[in-house]
């Protein structure tokens, strides 16, 4: 599969909207995605199709609006974390609070708590985390999807990173439908019930993609069971729970359920998760990802 199919999913998955349900607490895990003892990278597998972690976070600090779009205008699918500000304003943001990402101004901000006035006003992303020392302000989720809606091909996988009310499924929807990416989104969380809040707020049938499954801990049986009984038609665990856990990839697939790994940066964990047959492939490291596969 070439960088061309990197933004499609695979043809076996089907429906509008792909909800990965990665529910971290009982089930959700360690991670890891290559199996020990994995066999080398087999050309008969296409390569992973490539999604770009919060954007691509080492193009760009994480979750940034210019990361988002240059990820987009390269053709990799759009990975960010999404939560809500105390005005119910949807930004772009994995933690809950401002400090590792953020410098504003000596506070140190919980977004849930804060509005997003105050956020704007005081908060930049902490220069070294950019290649380039530059700085920028907590992203938008509907600036980011506006932004992006018109790139060709494009993907956007949005992860649910608070619990949600219904007010907030709806408004966490409303982009994605009025953008027109309803289509070419896939929502993940970590939180089940918030998944259920999406899939009641929408006025059609979703496609519930996954949950970053604690397969190691818990067993691959009783982990894909407790994701279908989501409706999921894909798991999300990080490299290291695959690594552990011989055989989980084609016992996903055996049971129809598509497995993205994350987790995943340097060509040899690439090439390992090629050879399990993996569909997708979470990455800070894109662009390097989509020239290895063109190789």
């Amino acid at each position: 599969m070439g960088v061309s199919a990197n933004v499609t999913s695979p043809p076996r998955r089907t429906g509008p909207v792909t909800i990965i349900s990665n529910l971290v607490g009982a089930l959700l895990g360690v991670a890891g995605v290559v199996l020990a003892g994995a066999p080398a990278a087999n050309a008969v597998n296409p390569a992973p199709i490539v999604v770009a972690h919060r954007g691509g976070a080492y193009a760009y600090p994480e979750n940034t609006y210019p990361g988002m779009v240059a990820a987009a205008q390269a053709g990799q699918i759009l990975e960010t974390d999404v939560r809500f500000t105390s005005d119910h304003v949807a930004v772009l943001a994995h933690d809950q609070d401002t400090t590792r990402v953020f410098y504003c101004s000596g506070h140190n901000y919980m977004i849930s708590v804060t509005p997003f006035e105050v956020l704007n006003r005081d908060c930049l992303t902490r220069h070294t985390l950019s290649r380039t020392g530059a700085q920028y302000h907590l992203a938008r989720y509907t600036s980011v999807l506006f932004a992006v809606k018109g790139i060709r091909n494009v993907r956007v996988w949005p992860e649910i990173k608070t619990q949600l009310d219904d007010a907030d499924a709806r408004r966490f929807l409303g982009p994605l439908i009025t953008d027109g990416l309803i289509t070419r989104a896939r929502v993940t969380s970590f939180d089940g019930p918030s998944l259920k809040l999406i899939r009641r707020a929408a006025s059609y049938d979703f496609n519930v993609t996954s949950m970053h499954t604690l397969l190691y801990e818990y067993g691959q049986g009783v982990a894909l069971s407790v994701a279908l009984s989501y409706g999921v038609d894909a798991i999300g665990p990080s490299y290291y729970t695959v690594h552990v856990q011989i055989g989980a990839v084609q016992n996903a697939h055996d049971r129809g359920v598509g497995v993205a790994v994350y987790n995943a940066e340097d060509q040899t964990r690439w090439a390992n998760l090629r050879s399990l047959g993996v569909d997708w492939t979470i990455t800070n490291h894109p662009t390097a990802y989509q020239v290895w596969a063109r190789s």
